[in-house]
């Protein structure tokens, strides 16, 4: 016996080709393995890593035979489950969010359906429902939140940096950024944080401080280098860490000034390199950043790819729930307005998260 639905989902080939929305024939009922479920996505969110991948898609670098689906972020309702999959696990009805982490799949979050092995995505996790409402904010969070997270917590700064001492002082370059405001949240709600300041544009200054920020500096006018020099210099006290969410080369000549000593295990973690990503046109340079800060250095320095655990999932879906964290939307698309939704994304304009209703 057949179920054969309908599944939208949002696609590209290679970069030589424009992304498109195509309509596929599902058949829930034989569409999945013994160890796979299948998820109903009620929302996905975009994140520039998308849409940076399509860019560099060539066809030597994505097979152009096959159609990759677009997405990691979601939220949905578990509609099949293979008969390998522990009951304990997942059940039809369980409601799931998380990141779903792939690269030139033919699966992703962008569509009607996803099909996934649990075993295989550690960043997924059922959610109450009833604490944590399926809606278009509780569908964004994953990625930018694991990054930040980890940003703050792994590598280096994991065993270095003691988050059980109340007084450490964050910078967050980015304060905007979905990743900022995420962090921001981490380091105040979770981590316990004395102090995250944050360099943004003066026009957000109301907005961010809303979310947790202490003093916010405006890199659109003087020199926010020098104001962060000069603010650290009346303080006395310097940061613990630097996490830049964007791009930028502040205070690589002048670190020992706003950073603490690399003794006092201090930090500076990038997720963007040395200079702002052109999403658009991302060159590669500009992704992978500059590689002689790993070595030749007076501080620690550490470029973050995120690697996605069950921490990413636990601890968000937690902070949602104890309302600690709290999710900025810019804006909610149908599928068929999909391009809208890209040109909001690269426009860089975004006062949050770009977000597509599958529901």
């Amino acid at each position: 016996m057949t179920d054969i639905v309908k599944r939208r989902s949002i696609v590209f080939y290679t970069n030589a080709q424009k992304p498109e929305l195509i309509t596929t024939d599902l058949d829930l009922n034989s569409c999945y393995k013994p160890e796979e479920i299948v998820v109903k996505i009620h929302y996905a969110a975009f994140n520039p890593i998308d849409y940076i991948l399509y860019k560099i898609a060539s066809s030597w670098v994505a097979k152009k035979t096959f159609a990759k689906t677009f997405g990691r972020d979601f939220i949905g309702e578990v509609v099949k489950v293979g008969k390998n999959v522990p009951a304990d696990q997942f059940s039809v009805g369980d409601k799931v969010a998380g990141l779903f982490q792939h690269l030139f799949g033919e699966s992703g979050t962008m569509s009607d359906y996803l099909i996934f092995d649990p075993k295989a995505h550690k960043s997924i996790a059922k959610i109450d429902s009833g604490k944590v409402p399926i809606s278009p904010e509780n569908g964004a969070w994953p990625l930018v939140f694991g990054t930040s997270y980890q940003a703050l917590t792994s590598f280096e700064l994991k065993k270095d940096v003691d988050w059980a001492q109340k007084d450490k002082r964050v910078l967050i370059v980015g304060a905007s950024t979905a990743t900022g405001i995420m962090a921001v949240q981490i380091a105040k709600n979770e981590l316990g944080a004395a102090v995250v300041d944050g360099i943004c544009s003066a026009a957000s200054f109301e907005r961010n401080k809303e979310y947790g920020f202490d003093t916010l500096f405006d890199y659109k006018t003087g020199n926010v280098t020098q104001d962060l020099i000069d603010h650290v210099a009346k303080t006395g006290i310097k940061y613990d860490v630097i996490y830049d969410c964007c791009g930028n080369s502040y205070f690589f000549n002048c670190m020992d000034q706003v950073l603490k000593p690399k003794n006092e295990n201090s930090y500076y973690v990038s997720i963007a390199g040395d200079s702002k990503i052109n999403y658009a046109n991302p060159a590669f340079p500009s992704i992978v950043g500059t590689v002689k800060k790993w070595f030749i250095r007076s501080y620690t320095y550490h470029q973050l790819l995120l690697v996605p655990n069950a921490d990413v999932a636990r601890v968000g879906i937690k902070m949602i729930t104890e309302k600690k964290l709290s999710v900025p939307v810019d804006t909610v698309y149908s599928p068929e307005d999909f391009e809208k939704a890209f040109d909001k994304l690269i426009s860089a304009k975004a006062k949050g998260k770009v977000v597509v209703s599958f529901s």
